[in-house]
């Protein structure tokens, strides 16, 4: 129980730390992509110490067989992956500075709509088509500049029962910017030494109406979580590419490593 509470306080002193520093690039460089670009490098920073904090250990698998691991710097791709938690963007912001794509809701959502804001998430509102044509056309061109972009087109976290259909709007993004698309596929495989089921994968998945603050108390409290990700083969943009077929080929890599929690 103490070292919950010392690692839930430690998290929180560099949640503070983060946001003071985001406050400050923002002031200097304003809402332009050059902020952006400082913004996700701060975020990367950040993240690697929170899993340490938390005591998240992850595991970099490449399944595509070639002889580069880790997450291309500098080369802008739309980076897809399942969506189980808020630990997801830590596990990924850990691996590479990259921006993420998240809901309108989230960011009217208080304290982590402010943490999005400060870490210079692209923000969507996918039910408005009109809206998401822009959203698409901002996301195009952070990729165009070389910056990695984080979606989970799942578009909500879930239990880990199973990886649900994608949503395709924002693969118009890596269509418009001729960016590749880089699946990554995310497994939690142990909580407190226990390997994660049905019985203790509320301890990671957040998801329905769980409150954050409650599950991220818990999270401190337990630590000891592994989590492997794992590097799928690009799905590049060809001429006859659309947004249907890329989601589908992403989706189908993914599903094929992923470890449904049952």
């Amino acid at each position: 129980m103490l070292i919950g509470y010392i690692r839930f306080v430690t998290l929180f002193f560099f949640i503070g730390v983060f946001v003071a520093g985001a406050i400050i690039l923002r002031l200097l460089f304003g809402d332009t992509l050059r902020a952006r670009r400082f913004a996700a490098h701060w975020v990367h920073i950040n993240c690697r110490i929170g899993l340490k904090t938390l005591g998240v250990k992850v595991d970099q698998i490449d399944a595509t067989g070639g002889i580069r691991n880790g997450i291309p710097a500098g080369e802008g791709h739309l980076i897809v992956a399942n969506h189980l938690s808020y630990l997801d963007i830590l596990v990924v912001a850990s691996l590479r500075p990259m921006l993420f794509v998240t809901s309108n809701e989230i960011r009217d959502s208080g304290f982590l709509g402010y943490l999005a804001k400060a870490g210079g998430c692209h923000f969507v509102e996918r039910r408005n088509r009109d809206q998401i044509q822009r959203e698409v056309a901002e996301i195009a061109g952070s990729l165009s500049q070389g910056l990695s972009v984080v979606v989970f087109p799942e578009a909500t976290s879930t239990n880990g029962a199973q990886v649900l259909p994608f949503k395709v709007a924002l693969m118009d993004a890596a269509i418009v910017s001729g960016r590749p698309l880089l699946p990554l596929c995310l497994n939690y495989r142990e909580i407190a030494g226990q390997p994660v089921g049905v019985s203790n994968r509320d301890e990671i998945c957040w998801y329905g109406d769980m409150t954050f603050l409650n599950h991220i108390i818990n999270v401190a409290r337990r630590g000891d979580i592994v989590v492997a990700v794992t590097k799928l083969r690009e799905v590049g943009i060809r001429p006859e590419s659309d947004r249907k077929s890329l989601a589908s080929e992403a989706y189908a890599q993914i599903v094929g490593h992923y470890v449904q929690i049952v």
